[in-house]
């Protein structure tokens, strides 16, 4: 078997796959266009904060790295250079997972299966290039994933400490980083094999996860832990009647984004494997989820490189059906998204292509208000004009914490883009409101307010 330390310089076939994922990354990256999160967060690295109302600080931390490179790059590059930090994370994620694959497999045989399923995947191969809190968690699960692994084989204090540093770091990355010490447990108790952690030790995990996990705490106590409530209401929505679509479609969707043949696979003999044991647990929390509130298709992504640790050198009979699935389907989402139907829908989307038409039809519009976090942040990221979104005119967000997102004293006028089926906030009672223009492609209507 090959030295574990020296395996990527002997492994030619995983440097060349690496390196092909690495520049079609890139060229997407360029190619596709900014949505309205990407931008969104990239105005959160000019804001740098303990945390923020809707996510965690890490991926601001990333998109702050975006803004240099942003105030660098022309600016008809700024797609690549909103999403290059995230694709070389998610690069160097990948070789965490390999790693992990290796220690735990103990074999070499079966990499190559395991690096096409991973790159073929949508949310770990093409997901790897979106400028999302995705991008940091997997990273920080990975790390700690690895350092279970390593406590399990050493019981050395320091990675227990590494994991509390993973885990504590991934909680600074997105919410859902508690699901891994969640799923572990139950993976554990079910492997009747809870006493591979050792209690004592624990105490090293917990004080390292408090620490690297503080930004988080110490924002939502000075803003009455409203980010926890806002991420609380939007996973268990107890206000809704539970509809039985929000289960259906979550395990629908999953069985075809995660593989149907891999997922078969990762049934057989579960009761035997750790990585199977955990990645089926995120699969079982999320459909608890669903029967709470609607569970976004990237939700479960960790659990998706997880469950391919779980590949063996058995499921080589299976290997050809899957990558022939994934071709599959590739070529449906490839025809789906050249077909005349997407293109008509990618314009309700807020996307930067979008955008820019929406700015150059205002642009004599000023001072300018947003009706959403995504159109406004797009527009600003497609212009370098700061321009903000009307406190109160939509959901709760980054913009409402801003003072910039209400009118100065001395506006004496402005002008607010406003959807066609958005009400308005009341505050803006004390104003006249005329209408100026309307952008019936977008939905959208233009008004002018003043003091009357």
């Amino acid at each position: 078997m090959q030295n574990r330390s020296n395996f990527l310089t002997k492994n030619s076939f995983v440097l060349r796959a690496l390196l092909l994922s690495l520049i079609v990354k890139l060229f997407l990256a360029y190619l596709l266009p900014v949505v309205g999160d990407e931008s969104y967060y990239l105005v959160w690295g000019q804001y740098l904060q303990l945390s923020y109302f809707d996510h965690p600080p890490a991926v601001a931390w990333l998109t702050w790295i975006s803004n240099q490179l942003y105030s660098v790059f022309p600016l008809s590059w700024f797609w690549l250079s909103i999403r290059l930090p995230f694709i070389i994370i998610s690069t160097v994620t990948f070789l965490i997972w390999l790693k992990a694959y290796l220690f735990e497999q103990n074999e070499d045989a079966n990499v190559k299966s395991f690096t096409i399923l991973y790159f073929l995947n949508p949310l770990l191969g093409l997901g790897g290039i979106f400028a999302t809190p995705d991008i940091p968690l997997l990273f920080f699960w990975s790390m700690a994933y690895y350092a279970i692994l390593k406590i399990r084989a050493t019981q050395f204090i320091k990675w227990y400490a590494i994991l509390g540093v993973s885990l504590g770091l991934g909680f600074c990355s997105k919410y859902h980083i508690v699901v891994l010490p969640i799923s572990m447990i139950i993976a554990l108790f079910f492997l009747k094999d809870l006493k591979s952690i050792q209690i004592k030790k624990l105490i090293y995990t917990v004080i390292f996860g408090f620490i690297f996990s503080l930004p988080v705490v110490i924002w939502n106590y000075q803003n009455e832990w409203s980010s926890f409530l806002f991420q609380l209401n939007h996973g268990f929505n107890a206000e809704k009647k539970y509809n039985f679509m929000w289960t259906i479609s979550y395990l629908v969707g999953q069985v075809i984004l995660f593989n149907p043949i891999i997922l078969f696979y990762l049934f057989k003999n579960v009761k035997k494997s750790l990585t199977k044991n955990v990645a089926l647990s995120q699969w079982g929390f999320f459909v608890f989820s669903s029967f709470k509130a609607i569970v976004e298709a990237n939700w479960p992504v960790t659990s998706h490189a997880q469950g391919l640790l779980g590949v063996k050198s058995d499921f080589k009979k299976y290997f050809k059906f899957s990558v022939f699935y994934w071709c599959l389907i590739w070529l449906v989402l490839i025809g789906l998204i050249m077909s005349p139907v997407s293109t008509e829908k990618l314009v309700n989307i807020p996307q930067s292509y979008s955008a820019r038409e929406i700015y150059n039809l205002t642009k004599a519009y000023r001072p300018l208000f947003g009706p959403t976090y995504q159109l406004s942040s797009l527009m600003h990221a497609i212009s370098n004009e700061p321009i903000y979104k009307l406190d109160g005119l939509s959901r709760l967000d980054f913009y409402d914490y801003l003072k910039s997102s209400l009118p100065s004293d001395d506006m004496t006028n402005f002008y607010v883009l406003k959807y066609v089926q958005t009400t308005w906030p009341e505050w803006v009672d004390d104003y006249k409101i005329e209408k100026v223009l309307d952008l019936p492609k977008y939905q959208l209507e233009l008004y002018e307010l003043s003091y009357e």
